[in-house]
């Protein structure tokens, strides 16, 4: 079939990784509290905003983070604002609930006032609770009613940081081998989940009710450190096989940031810890305090991506994923500006009513998510420098109808960076290979 390509210029808007919020898109309202905000590509279609985030506790209410009048806490409630989720996973929530989902107007679930975990959404929630026989510090679940009449359900996790500390990652003296043994705890504990009865129901049911795991993993994955990584020199050049982030993959779960950007460079490397860049030290009981009275304004110190959006499920595909790492306040550096020691991840998927995607056994370490039906295809995404038109962010190959591509491109017109040039979508149209599909177990 005779290949077409559609390329689609738009200009930059926005530092990297900073969200557009000033262009409503064709997807949703500017009405950001409204709960039905999500409009239908068609009757069976509609697009789903997941974001998790560890908020820092209750650092974000303390006055030595409030910058010029505005709060820790205001400037974290501005981000999830302008992000447009529809749901968000909290991590260190901590007294917090109430105030965001007040401010927010979203529905939300915390097992007490005081909890770490915490689930908003912008549709009603149902069958929400803590799981039988696991720590509601690190185990809650609740269904999403969305506005298609379909349901999502929805787990928030946060995986021990005891023994080995991920910062180890950075010591030169610590082999692969011992810093994968630093992660046992971590295994045993998604395990917990994993093998609990009531998610074993859930994941039984994926293809009628998606399942998303989301929080804070305190561990990387081993899709980050790989031979090819090490070629390039990433990631401190380790190769590590994470049994924890393997077992998700193993019970059919799609790294919904790594599935988008499969190709690992500098710019997609994805590292939610820390924001906290080298011109703070930590301080037990103080928090991050500035090593000299004008800190570096930089980004400067990142360590691993170590908070993850998991999906499971056939009428569920991720079309866009990004790590949020600054405020709009200061786009030269994060902390403090912005307000957590950990980024967020923003993952926006497609929903189906149709149970119209598979998931394919995969060839490499990333599953693949594809479609049953000829359609046309996402083949790169791309922003260029304005001098050399290096490119220097790229997304995977995607298979997408002629709709969802439009409504993919809205979805990245909004984080264009500034200063970047163009960025360039460019889809062809296809027929599917005959590659015979079937689900992972």
């Amino acid at each position: 079939m005779t290949t077409k390509k559609i390329s689609f210029v738009y200009v930059a808007l926005l530092f990297i990784s900073v969200l557009c919020v000033e262009a409503q898109t064709k997807v949703f309202s500017s009405d950001y509290g409204a709960k039905e905000d999500s409009k239908a590509l068609d009757a069976e279609v509609i697009q789903l905003k997941v974001m998790t985030w560890n908020i820092w506790g209750r650092l974000n209410q303390d006055s030595r983070y409030t910058i010029n009048g505005n709060t820790a806490r205001k400037r974290m409630i501005e981000i999830i604002r302008e992000s447009k989720a529809d749901i968000i996973t909290m991590t260190e929530t901590y007294g917090s609930a109430a105030d965001v989902s007040k401010a927010l107007g979203y529905h939300y679930y915390t097992p007490s006032p005081d909890a770490n975990l915490t689930i908003f959404s912008r549709y009603p929630l149902q069958d929400f609770g803590t799981i039988k026989n696991l720590s509601p510090f690190s185990f809650i679940v609740a269904t999403a009613q969305l506005s298609n009449g379909e349901k999502i359900r929805v787990y928030n996790i946060w995986l021990t940081s005891g023994g080995r500390h991920i910062v180890e990652i950075k010591n030169k003296n610590l082999t692969d081998k011992d810093f994968i043994a630093g992660d046992e705890n971590r295994y045993n504990h998604i395990q917990e989940l994993l093998q609990h009865p009531d998610f074993q129901k859930d994941l039984a049911n994926k293809n009628i009710i998606p399942v998303i795991v989301a929080g804070d993993f305190n561990c990387v994955s081993h899709c980050d450190y790989t031979q090819e990584t090490k070629e390039k020199g990433l990631n401190y050049a380790r190769i590590l096989p994470i049994a924890t982030s393997l077992a998700m993959e193993k019970a059919g779960f799609v790294d919904t940031y790594r599935f988008i950007h499969p190709k690992l460079t500098q710019e997609t490397l994805g590292h939610t810890w820390t924001t906290v860049g080298q011109g703070f030290t930590y301080e037990t009981e103080k928090g991050f305090v500035p090593v000299v009275k004008n800190p570096k304004p930089e980004y400067g110190d990142p360590y691993a991506r170590i908070d993850f959006i998991y999906c499971a499920g056939k009428k569920i595909k991720p079309i866009t994923s990004r790590t949020i790492v600054h405020h709009s306040s200061n786009n030269t550096r994060s902390f403090p500006e912005f307000p957590s020691d950990h980024g967020a991840v923003l993952t926006s998927f497609l929903f189906s009513q149709k149970a119209i995607y598979k998931v394919k056994e995969p060839d490499s370490h990333v599953p693949i998510l594809t479609d049953d039906v000829t359609g046309l295809r996402i083949i790169d995404c791309q922003l260029s420098d304005n001098t050399n038109h290096k490119p220097i962010w790229q997304i995977g190959e995607l298979n997408l109808s002629a709709s969802e591509f439009a409504l993919a491109q809205n979805d990245y017109e909004d984080f264009v960076p500034k200063g970047f040039g163009k960025l360039i979508l460019e889809m062809k149209e296809t027929p599917m290979k005959e590659t015979p599909m079937k689900d992972v177990k």
